[in-house]
């Protein structure tokens, strides 16, 4: 889609989408309602069960799988405080936790490069990888970045070639100008679009999925307008895991009509808030 002439005009049937963003809407009022009635302790500590879900989850959709553990005491020192352990432990802690929390306790702050290339850095510092550029934008320089996979015979199969490393300082630096902007689009729209459109442009050597998530917590964070976290989107999305890289492999090799891929986010959401 990134090499069509509207790229990226997004645009999709508002009257197909009405009932499913009205029904999404209802159910994020209800449960951020329920979070309101909840004590102190019991908000910190629902917080930091779905943020850890949401850790743990996001990983194992790409078959990356952390210490649960690790996840949730770095994720609670973020949330709930308590005494610090050594320098050593804090140096050690799984990325994505520190990832995965910043997105709740800072979700107000502008996405930038500089945020979103410290993530990359989280991801890929422990243990630290040498062989993909971390904290900077890819550069290509083995050829273009594709997303493949093995048919049973052997073959390699094209999924997906993401814009070429020269167009990304121009591709990324709109993606975050229209981020950064008031929402001209409903802002559960903007989660979604924002999500497939990061991972479009597909900006990392690796973790771009991951932080493509990330970005949609953050701004169903601000949607919900609280730090509270009462569900977690990626343990939905790992459930429906294969109907998710189908939805937007069809939507990537489509035009840029997303409808589709808009019903299936707005569906999953309203599944992850119904599971909690």
């Amino acid at each position: 889609m990134h090499e069509l002439n509207d790229w990226p005009r997004f645009r999709w049937d508002e009257e197909a989408i009405a009932p499913l963003l009205e029904r999404a809407r209802r159910q994020q009022v209800d449960i951020v309602a329920y979070a309101a009635a909840l004590t102190t302790q019991d908000v910190a500590e629902t917080t930091v069960r779905h943020l850890t879900d949401s850790a743990v989850a996001t990983s194992q959709i790409e078959d990356e799988y952390p210490d649960t553990k690790a996840v949730e005491a770095a994720i609670r020192r973020r949330i709930v405080g308590g005494p610090r352990q050594a320098d050593q432990s804090q140096r050690n802690e799984p990325g994505i936790a520190v990832v995965t929390a910043n997105t709740s306790t800072n979700h107000a702050a502008p996405l930038t490069a500089e945020r979103l290339h410290g993530w990359h850095r989280e991801l890929f510092s422990i243990p630290p990888r040498h062989d993909i550029t971390v904290g900077r934008w890819r550069d290509d320089r083995l050829g273009r970045m594709r997303v493949v996979s093995r048919s049973p015979t052997g073959q390699t199969i094209i999924h997906f070639e993401a814009p070429p490393a020269d167009r990304l300082d121009d591709e990324m630096g709109r993606f975050l100008e229209w981020f950064n902007q008031p929402e001209d689009e409903p802002d559960l729209i903007k989660a979604a679009v924002a999500h497939l459109w990061f991972v479009t442009i597909h900006p990392y050597d690796d973790g771009n999925g991951r932080i493509a998530r990330a970005i949609a917590d953050l701004t169903l964070a601000r949607c919900d307008g609280t730090d509270t976290r009462s569900y977690s989107m990626s343990t939905e999305i790992l459930y429906q895991r294969e109907d998710y890289y189908q939805a937007l492999q069809v939507t990537q090799s489509g035009s840029m009509n997303i409808t589709a891929w808009l019903a299936w986010f707005l569906n999953c959401l309203t599944d992850a808030i119904e599971s909690s």
